[in-house]
């Protein structure tokens, strides 16, 4: 028999021996672990640890791949005894066996079978859990690797936001945390629905990698991708009502979403579908938003310091915008927002709502909410860029300068009351620079008589406005237009006046 194999048959009957002693060890161990026998110290130990009410239906034991531990109809008590903190129909502890040797567990895994969680916050900020997390004194040390949810559900009640309590219920929760290690990737996998008046599911996959021991957790890097269907944004309004302008937002999200980065300095970017949207901001928008489909996509960053959205793509039913968002200075009392925009073409008449009229300076604003009642416009650019205190009030100084907006109309409608003649078909230039409102290679009708116009209309008491109109030669006056004119007029336009020639009824109406 050669050497080489006289090492092989010694290496076979050296397996076949463990795998012979590890059958008899399963029985042996089976005999001798028969854990219904220790189901005082059992539950005495537990109870000790966890300073709960502690149990369970019946406990087994099984070596195969490792010892491993199953308790049945397991119930641990909340502190005082009157409710259940966690109850699951099975309880399963995987073990590995040479730490033991070293007085540590390591727990494998641990697999909760139908579990129902019961977590709630008081009105002080105590969780009901929290004493758990809390170091304790012992001679063995116990580290968790893996951890499974299997169809579980989940209850949180909050009253540190709503004093009678908010609840938020996850069900069939699937979870599943691998290799649970500090300075090491986790593994996440988490499915479940959000209970409610319809279904809403998330979903979340990916990894983290936990912050060392030396360092605190918030310091962990995450990789996840995150994905809601159906969505509903407004059962959580208490816990963000405090840090926002506007009023409750309504609305179904479906997101697909990536996170990467640590809990206070990430990058973001994904996409949103939104049903059912009412978005109500009376101070800057002077209609509830409620389009039937609202859909964009976004890159964004957070620092320490500011937040950038760095590209957005927006649909809202016809129209869509496209541009980028930041917030510098994110954490002084008086932040700085940059942002610039453009537009596809969109109808006044289907989208006026949707003018931005509180962070426009009052005159203007004023202006095109009253005269301005048609057409078909397009954005080429917008600039906004200045600190929250001067966009919230535009009419101070020289905050209007904050502001700049380009952009062309086609088929327009201006009007100033009944008793003058309507701009209408208006095509050209648009332009509002601070204080300014400047038309530019205007023509279109007044009344019905062709014109073109080049304005600067500057909407305050002490500036006169300068209209230029070049009349087109008309013989057939009709409707109090201009059609009786012929080649060039200039027309001073004072505030709140608008007059053309004397003796005209309508030359000093108020607009």
């Amino acid at each position: 028999m050669t050497s080489k194999n006289k090492y092989i048959i010694i290496f076979f009957s050296f397996l076949l021996a463990i795998i012979l002693a590890g059958g008899g060890l399963s029985f042996l161990l089976d005999k001798l672990l028969h854990l219904d026998t220790y189901k005082e110290q059992i539950l005495a130990e537990t109870q000790r640890m966890l300073k709960r009410q502690v149990t369970y239906e019946k406990g087994l034991f099984a070596f195969k791949f490792g010892p491993s531990f199953t308790f049945t109809n397991v119930i641990v008590k909340e502190k005082d005894g009157s409710s259940n903190f966690v109850s699951a129909e099975k309880i399963t502890f995987k073990v590995d066996l040479l730490p033991l040797l070293e007085k540590r567990v390591s727990l494998h895994e641990i697999i909760l079978s139908h579990p129902k969680i019961n977590l709630n916050r008081d009105d002080k900020g105590v969780f009901n859990f929290d004493d758990l997390l809390e170091k304790t004194d012992s001679s063995v040390s116990v580290h968790l690797k893996e951890i499974k949810v299997e169809k579980g559900i989940v209850n949180f009640d909050d009253r540190s936001v709503v004093p009678s309590g908010l609840t938020t219920r996850l069900e069939d929760l699937d979870l599943h945390f691998g290799n649970m290690t500090r300075g090491k990737k986790c593994r996440i996998k988490l499915a479940a629905s959000i209970g409610g008046a319809a279904p809403n599911k998330l979903s979340v996959s990916g990894t983290v990698r936990i912050a060392r021991k030396d360092r605190p957790l918030k310091e962990s890097i995450a990789d996840l991708h995150i994905k809601t269907d159906n969505f509903d944004v407004s059962q959580f309004w208490p816990y963000y009502m405090a840090h926002v302008p506007f009023k409750k937002v309504m609305g179904r999200f479906d997101t697909d979403l990536n996170v990467k980065g640590k809990f206070k300095a990430f990058t973001s970017k994904g996409e949103v579908r939104v049903s059912s949207l009412r978005f109500d901001y009376p101070q800057i928008f002077h209609a509830v938003l409620t389009p039937r489909n609202t859909h964009f996509r976004y890159a964004m960053e957070l620092t320490d310091r500011d937040i950038a959205v760095k590209s957005i793509n927006l649909t809202v039913d016809k129209l869509n915008v496209e541009g980028s968002c930041s917030i510098l200075d994110l954490h002084s009392k008086d932040p700085r927002i940059v942002a610039q925009a453009v537009t596809s073409t969109f109808r006044l008449e289907e989208f006026a709502g949707y003018i931005p009229y509180g962070i426009i300076v009052d005159d203007t604003a004023d202006f095109i909410e009253k005269h301005i009642k048609g057409g078909t416009y397009k954005l080429n650019e917008g600039r906004l860029d200045g600190r929250i205190s001067q966009i919230l009030h535009m009419e101070l100084g020289q905050n209007y300068n904050v502001l700049f907006i380009k952009g062309t109309v086609d088929k327009g409608i201006v009007s100033f009351g009944p008793q003058v003649p309507t701009f209408n078909r208006v095509k050209g230039d648009l332009e509002m620079r601070g204080k300014d409102f400047n038309l530019i290679r205007m023509s279109g009708n007044f009344g019905t008589s062709p014109f073109t116009l080049d304005a600067k209309l500057r909407l305050s008491p002490d500036d006169p406005i300068l209209l230029s109109f070049h009349h087109e030669n008309d013989p057939t006056p009709s409707g109090g237009g201009l059609a009786s004119w012929s080649g060039a007029r200039k027309i001073p336009v004072f505030y709140g006046k608008f007059g053309v020639e004397p003796g005209r009824q309508w030359i000093h109406q108020r607009l």
